[in-house]
């Protein structure tokens, strides 16, 4: 016995699978153009965009804050808002 299972191959799916898995590098379909990766890029990042405008407009009722606007360290809206941005960012700078 040399240690090789016949239930899984040393190639195949299962190190292409593997190596899917583990790989860190994105790699785009193959017949997808640099505009239309970029124009999934900017799609992505405008869904964070209305998330914010809807984050801004909701009413403060409806957010716990019927009460008045408490500070900028305990007010909710602020903190979604931030969190939508910064993953905004993200997806436009790393994306």
């Amino acid at each position: 016995m040399s240690g090789h299972h016949p239930q899984f191959p040393s190639d195949g799916f299962a190190g292409d699978f593997t190596t899917l898995a583990t790989s860190t590098k994105q790699v785009p379909p193959p017949d997808a153009t640099p505009s239309a990766l970029l124009d999934g890029k900017w799609i992505f990042a405008g869904v964070f965009a209305l998330l914010i405008v809807w984050l801004w407009l909701i009413p403060a009722r409806r957010i716990g804050h019927a009460d008045g606007v408490p500070a900028w360290w305990r007010n909710v809206r602020f903190w979604a808002i931030a969190i939508a941005a910064t993953q905004m960012l993200v997806y436009v700078i790393w994306g």
